[in-house]
């Protein structure tokens, strides 16, 4: 039992994650039995379908892993999970879903937060995999949520009309990180951090998005008559695991704090914390 919890400490916020993604999944997939229909859209439901499995064989592969080297393919396990937390928000829709979750703001926010958690940790590690994931991620999830359904309904248009600037931005960030990560190769070629900062790190911004996602949905007995006049949410749709998946997600989210401030001391030598006077 003890080497179990041991390695679980190692990764704890990524194998959080996953099992919140899992007991999301079943939520949606309960209510979607009691109601008829999802808070996703008919193409996000089995795309989050897809993204949850993925992020199981993930969490799998890392648990299978005994090494805490940060190598490529265990640095984009580590990013799975928060890469489907955006696949999550990026699937929101159909009748239940909340409202106009794709105005300009909402897709501002998501792109430039997963270009933040992928960036930063592409810089911090120096990988080219991580920084072609993150460009490949925003390109593929913007043209899927707005560039082909708008090309689709308005052809002259083109594919890159809507919110255009966010997606410029984002991918100027990418073009700096990318010259960043050239800059640090040269200057550091061997420092490379173990991967409990990329699982803390990832921790942190995806578990505060995945509960912000489940905020925004509707919750028993909400009125959503933006989608269609008069329509609640029944009461007894949402059940347990709903409230499982934000409770895991919130300790993806503490454990990703206390261990980046852990590191944070240790880094700086100020790991020696006083004991409370209890008198």
């Amino acid at each position: 039992m003890d080497a179990i919890l041991s390695r679980f400490k190692h990764l704890a916020e990524t194998y959080l994650l996953v099992l919140a993604h899992l007991a999301s999944l079943i939520a949606i997939l309960l209510f979607r039995h009691r109601t008829g229909d999802a808070p996703l859209s008919s193409v996000g439901f089995p795309v989050y379908s897809a993204g949850v499995a993925l992020s199981l064989a993930a969490g799998l592969y890392l648990w299978l892993r005994r090494s805490q080297t940060a190598t490529g393919p265990a640095l984009f396990a580590i990013l799975w999970p928060p890469f489907t937390a955006f696949l999550f928000w990026a699937s929101l829709g159909g009748r239940f879903g909340p409202y106009d979750m794709r105005d300009g703001e909402a897709m501002r926010f998501s792109f430039y937060t997963f270009a933040i958690l992928f960036l930063l940790l592409a810089l911090i590690y120096r990988s080219w995999l991580v920084w072609g994931v993150s460009l490949a991620a925003q390109l593929g999830v913007y043209l899927d949520v707005y560039g082909i359904p708008n090309y689709i309904h308005y052809p002259t248009a083109g594919l890159f009309s809507i919110h255009a600037d966010a997606l410029t931005r984002s991918l100027a960030l990418h073009l700096l990180a990318g010259l960043g990560i050239l800059l640090l190769r040269k200057m550091a070629p061997r420092f490379r951090p173990g991967l409990w900062l990329a699982s803390a790190w990832a921790g942190l911004i995806a578990g505060l998005f995945f509960l912000m996602i489940w905020g925004v949905i509707p919750r028993n007995g909400a009125y959503v008559g933006w989608v269609e006049t008069g329509l609640y949410v029944p009461e007894a749709a949402w059940g347990l695991f709903r409230l499982l998946a934000e409770l895991l997600a919130g300790g993806a989210l503490l454990s990703a704090a206390v261990r980046l401030v852990e590191g944070f001391s240790r880094a700086t030598g100020k790991d020696q914390i006083p004991p409370v006077d209890w008198s």
